[in-house]
């Protein structure tokens, strides 16, 4: 097809030996030791692979890497890529490094048309302050997004948040989440169902049947907005404050 054509061959920049037995199969080689192979700005390194040539795509094993541009690298025990979609299927003890954040995962599909890595079957996304897991993932590199999809975990030093969905940028480390969340403290439990937390200043704001609720009151509004460090709150619009041992109520705008 035009498409397989404009892409580009898979180059071999390095490897100890190369076999291939033209009886058997003439469009596959077996490379072993050192091997780097090349397509466009990424770098690919492993231990063994068998490259064919006919489909412009190999299957690498053991100490696998990919290198792409100055800052992203991958890794991983099995690597299948397909140099006509670009499309890098990583398997087992897989790795992604960009930016101060490390993501861990047995299963990683990285489209390198898209800039895309995918994730399933549970990741872990670790960076300076926060600790996030999820049963899927996709992570957008040229925007530096997270987006953790399916029983959503954030750990943080001074919360713990749980959220059907979350967006996770890592440069801003601003969250935002959507549907039923709770961020659960030691002084407070907020619920809300769609807003975004600033990580790096622990500012906040919640939307959709927000509340926030400390031992003695329960503060309510249509949205809500916090500031941890200062431990302050607003709240705008059907706003209520109960008090819940003095036993009075407090409503207005």
């Amino acid at each position: 097809s035009a498409f397989s054509q404009k892409a580009k061959r898979i180059e071999i920049l390095n490897a100890n030996s190369i076999e291939f037995d033209r009886k058997i199969r003439r469009d596959v080689k077996r490379l072993l030791g050192d091997v780097q192979f090349k397509q466009g700005n990424a770098l690919m390194f492993c231990d063994s692979a068998y490259l064919n040539t006919e489909t412009n795509s190999f299957e690498a094993f053991s100490n696998v890497h990919i290198k792409q541009g100055d800052s992203l690298n991958l890794y991983g025990d099995y690597l299948n890529y397909n140099g006509n979609t670009k499309l890098a299927q990583i398997r087992r003890n897989v790795k992604m490094l960009h930016g101060n954040s490390v993501l861990t995962t047995e299963f990683l599909d990285f489209d390198r048309v898209k800039n895309v890595a995918y994730y399933y079957n549970g990741g872990t996304i670790i960076d300076s302050i926060n600790h996030l897991t999820s049963d899927r993932g996709y992570y957008y590199v040229v925007t530096k997004d997270y987006y953790a999809v399916d029983s959503v975990k954030l750990l943080n030093v001074d919360y713990i948040m749980n959220t059907d969905s979350l967006k996770y940028n890592i440069t801003s480390n601003i969250s935002y989440f959507y549907g039923s969340t709770t961020i659960i403290s030691d002084s407070n439990f907020i619920y809300c169902e769609n807003g975004w937390y600033n990580t790096q200043t622990n500012i906040s704001q919640y939307n959709k049947n927000a509340y926030l609720k400390t031992k003695e009151k329960k503060l309510s509004g249509d949205s809500l907005f916090y500031d941890r460090n200062l431990a302050y709150g607003e709240a705008f619009r059907n706003v209520s404050l109960i008090d819940t041992i003095e036993h009075w109520i407090l409503s207005g705008d």
